[in-house]
Order: C-alpha cells, then sequence, then structure tokens
C-alpha cells in the first residue's frame, strides 16, 4: 500500500498481509462495511442495576427516537427531504444487515430499538394512532362532551391518508437508494 502523506514528495510504502476477518472465510486488511449498529454493552453487577440500566438505555432511547421524529417532522413541515427516513423496505433491509452478522447482542439490540420507535411513533397524537385516541378523550375531558363521531371519522382519515402519503415517500426513497447503490 503506498500512501501519500500531505507536503511528502514520495509515497511511504506498507506492506500488508491479509488475515481471514473473524468468523468468516473472507480475507481483510482490516477495514470492512458492516451494518452501523454500535453495540456497547452494559452489564449491571446485580439485577438491581442490571434493571437500573436498562431502564436508563430505553429512556435514553426513546429520548432519541422522539427528537428524530420530530426532527423528521420539522424537515417536512419546511418542505425538505427527509434525510434518515426508512420506510417498510428499508427497515427490512437494515434488519438483514444486522442478522447478517449473526449477533445475538446486535440483533436483540436492533429489536429494542426497532419496539421503542414504533411505540414512540404510535404515542403520536394522530388519530389513526393510540396517540391519536389520547388525544380524542382530552378534547372530551377539556369540552366536557365528544367530537362528534363525523369530526373524529374525518380526523382519522386525514391523518391516515398523510401517514400513507408519509409511508410512500419512503419507501420511494428507500427504492432510490436500493437503485442508486446507497
Amino acid at each position: 500500500l503506498q500512501i501519500l502523506h500531505e507536503g511528502a514528495k514520495m509515497p511511504s510504502t506498507i506492506n500488508i498481509k491479509p488475515s481471514y476477518a473473524p468468523n468468516t472465510n473472507v480475507k481483510s486488511i482490516g477495514a470492512s462495511l458492516t451494518p452501523n449498529a454500535a453495540v456497547d454493552a452494559k452489564r449491571g453487577s446485580t439485577v438491581l442495576e442490571s434493571v437500573r440500566l436498562a431502564a436508563k438505555c430505553t429512556t435514553e432511547e426513546i429520548q432519541e427516537t422522539a427528537a428524530g421524529i420530530g426532527g423528521a417532522i420539522f424537515e417536512l413541515v419546511k418542505g425538505s427531504d427527509v434525510q434518515g427516513l426508512s420506510g417498510p423496505i428499508g427497515v427490512l433491509q437494515t434488519g438483514n444487515k444486522v442478522v447478517s452478522t449473526q449477533s445475538l447482542e446486535t440483533i436483540l439490540l436492533f429489536s429494542a430499538a426497532l419496539s421503542i420507535n414504533l411505540g414512540v411513533v404510535n404515542a403520536l397524537p394522530l388519530p389513526g394512532l393510540d396517540g391519536g385516541q389520547l388525544a380524542f378523550l382530552m378534547i372530551e375531558v377539556v369540552r366536557g362532551r365528544r367530537l362528534s363521531q363525523s369530526v373524529q371519522d374525518s380526523l382519522t382519515s386525514a391523518a391516515v391518508l398523510l401517514l400513507l402519503c408519509v409511508t410512500i415517500g419512503a419507501s420511494v426513497g428507500d427504492i432510490k437508494s436500493i437503485l442508486l447503490g446507497r
């Protein structure tokens, strides 16, 4: 391998001997492309400490997911392209990459992140989602009476249409990424 350092007139040569990457039959020089799934295992010394760490990690994941969704909504409202928004195709593709690592820890962390993500999305105050039903109940408490069924149906239809458009848009982005090899 020849490397030309900034300011140098001649490249320096480094001899590299590839070796087999761990748990594979693939020769590697120490660099490879893998799914972006960093595993930072945290283990408690007691059951109570493990529960505390799990709760802390879950809380952090919920906060990061909510912040990401908030940022995506802000970008959509501005009319910008949302970077990193994946639809069902992208989630399946990422899941496939995660499973191909054959790391139980990575697979479990991906499953947990996906569950948390779905939970946060489901809690959004959009009719058609559980958060929307909670919003209808809050409106009923404040008003002292229910919204008419036709208003609820109209709001739910509009929200489902919005979610469908976002899903289709994200899926089109997923397909573009696959076709462009990103």
